[in-house]
């Protein structure tokens, strides 16, 4: 792969079992985009393309500054107002900090599919599961929010956005474009396929953020659903939690089919583990909250 102040490619090619089982040719392009605004520029692009599904990873809290949060708020808000399903995974400790947890929550109002998990090992965007953006860096590194420019990403008096291949005038050291974040873009079905398998891996171990947060968990539990969770976590069936609680069997299977729906769980084993994994046993005890 090259590299350089503006964009580095490699490529490579493979075999794949393509229709019928015969194998087909693979090819994996890794481009590397470094400079002050290339990465995001990228990012820009890649959001406008996308039609379906965008999955992020995020190793770090999102920052504190709120005009940034507004930014990245507004980004994936415009791709899930154009029908993308946008689905992101943020560090569970986001939640410790009231702005962050706040702007988590607006994420989710406008339409942005929202998980946390205890640890994230690296940053991951993929698009429509056939392209795949990653740091090439350390720190830092690019926005993770995408979809829109930014204030910084455009030209001069001109306002015009600059494509990552524009030329432009050098104003580092030696003539050249000072250090910025870089950013690899993956494309080929052979590397994305394990790119994505890793996304997924993190979204079905991660807990969603309706039940996720502290501040959350009371106003989302009423009453009856404590109590119908604390007896299923017993070992109880819908029968005798419907005879000691001295309610309907259907008023069971409503809360049961409510808390799954909110939990995306497909079936009350899993309930019960991402319950025990979102939630403290002493908020299941009566009158709690």
């Amino acid at each position: 792969m090259g590299t350089g102040t503006g964009a580095g490619t490699g490529t490579g090619t493979g075999t794949d079992q393509g229709a019928g089982g015969l194998p087909e040719r693979v090819q994996v392009t890794v481009d590397q985009f470094s400079g002050p605004h290339a990465g995001e520029l990228v990012l820009r692009e890649l959001a406008a393309a996308v039609r379906r599904s965008a999955d992020t990873l995020h190793q770090d809290p999102p920052p504190l500054d709120r005009a940034e949060l507004e930014w990245r708020l507004e980004a994936d808000a415009a791709l899930a107002r154009r029908g993308v399903r946008v689905r992101a995974v943020y560090p569970r400790a986001v939640l410790g900090e009231p702005v962050r947890a706040r702007f988590l929550q607006e994420l989710s109002d406008a339409g942005v599919i929202v998980r946390v998990i205890d640890h994230v090992a690296h940053d991951m965007l993929i698009f429509d599961r056939h392209t795949v953006c990653l740091p090439a860096s350390e720190r830092p590194a690019p926005r993770a929010g995408y979809g829109q420019a930014g204030p910084d990403d455009l030209d001069g008096a001109t306002g015009a956005s600059r494509s990552p291949d524009a030329p432009h005038a050098p104003d580092g050291p030696n003539g050249s474009e000072p250090p910025g974040p870089s950013l690899l873009r993956v494309r080929g079905s052979a590397l994305v396929r394990s790119f994505t398998a890793i996304h997924e891996s993190y979204w079905q171990r991660a807990t969603p953020l309706p039940l996720a947060g502290a501040g959350l968990r009371h106003a989302a539990l009423g009453e009856l659903e404590r109590a119908v969770i604390r007896l299923m976590t017993s070992g109880y069936g819908d029968d005798r939690i419907a005879r000691k609680l001295r309610i309907e069997r259907q008023a069971v299977e409503d809360v049961m089919a409510a808390l799954m729906e909110r939990l995306g769980a497909g079936s009350r084993f899993e309930v019960g583990y991402k319950l025990a994994r979102a939630l403290d046993p002493s908020e299941l005890s009566p009158g709690h909250g």
